[in-house]
Parts: structure tokens; sequence; C-alpha cells
């Protein structure tokens, strides 16, 4: 929880300081982007970022997992993979660029520590984000995101945090 209000104080601090650089001249022309997502634990993962216009994104996401956990008969591991889909809307486009974004997730947990719990599950996202510009090519974004699982269940969403490095081309 505590990386979770980390990241969103950052977030709104940012989103407080970009509306004062909103008349700046636009960094927008990129077509493309990649985006990396900066490993918390032993998750990370790596986008792929379609630019529908100078404020709006498509962005398609992989993220890969691996834990392992102290069981009384020795160590289990586990994997979990997940694939999203994300509509990107940036608000003012400047150097501080805050944003929203929404969209689905499949995810699948898998290997011995993820023993029935290993469905596959479907979820949709929303949340906010900010993205600083260092220059036109490169970026780096924190966003915080809730997610509500639909299935196997429907459960109350879970919130994540995420802090990423994004190139432009």
């Amino acid at each position: 929880m505590k990386p979770l209000f980390i990241v969103s104080a950052l977030l709104l601090g940012l989103m407080a300081a970009g509306s004062a650089h909103a008349d700046e001249a636009s960094l927008g022309g990129q077509k493309y982007g990649l985006q990396f997502g900066l490993p918390t634990g032993a998750a990370s993962s790596v986008a792929g970022k379609y630019f529908l216009s100078d404020t709006t994104a498509v962005r398609g996401e992989l993220g890969l997992g691996f834990q392992t956990e102290k069981k009384s008969k020795g160590q289990a591991s586990g994997y979990g993979i997940k694939l999203g889909v994300h509509y990107q809307n940036y608000m003012p486009k400047g150097r501080i660029a805050p944003y929203w974004l929404a969209g689905i997730t499949l995810a699948q947990n898998g290997g011995d520590a993820n023993k029935g719990n290993d469905d596959l599950q479907l979820a949709i996202s929303g949340g906010m984000g900010v993205e600083y510009f260092i220059d036109k090519a490169f970026s780096l974004s924190g966003e915080a995101l809730l997610l509500a699982p639909l299935s196997p269940t429907v459960k109350v969403g879970t919130a994540m945090a995420g802090l990423y490095a994004n190139f432009y081309f």
C-alpha cells in the first residue's frame, strides 16, 4: 500500500505542476512509442503505443511476473502473465502531461505457488497518470490503476501503481 500512496502523491503533485506548463510548445508529433515498466519486485512490463492524435493513444501491454514462496516442504515457484489494451487520453500535452486511461486486461497465473489461483482472469481497468517529457523522444511516467476483475468471479477492484520509461519515434 505504501508504494501506491507514494506514486499517487507524486502523480497529484506533477499534475498540479503540469497545469502551469500547459502553454509550452507541444511535444506532439510522435506516432509510435515503446513503454518499459520499471521493475517493482519480480514483475515487469513492456508496451507499444500508437497515437491516434496528438493527445490520444492506444496502448498494448505485455506483463510478466515471477515469484517464489517458502513452503513447509521446500520452495514453490510461480509466474504470471498479463495482456492489456488501454485507451490513453492526455489532458494538456506539454512538458508535463497528465492523462487518464481505461481498458481491459487478461491475466493468467501458474506454477506451484498459484495452485487454486490459476484461473484466466478478465478485468476492466481505469486510472490516471502523468508523463514528464524530457524531450520529444523520451519521457518518464507514473500511473495508478484500479482493476475490477469480471471473471472467473466479479470482485472489488485492486489498485496498482507503476513507473515507466517511454521512448517515442
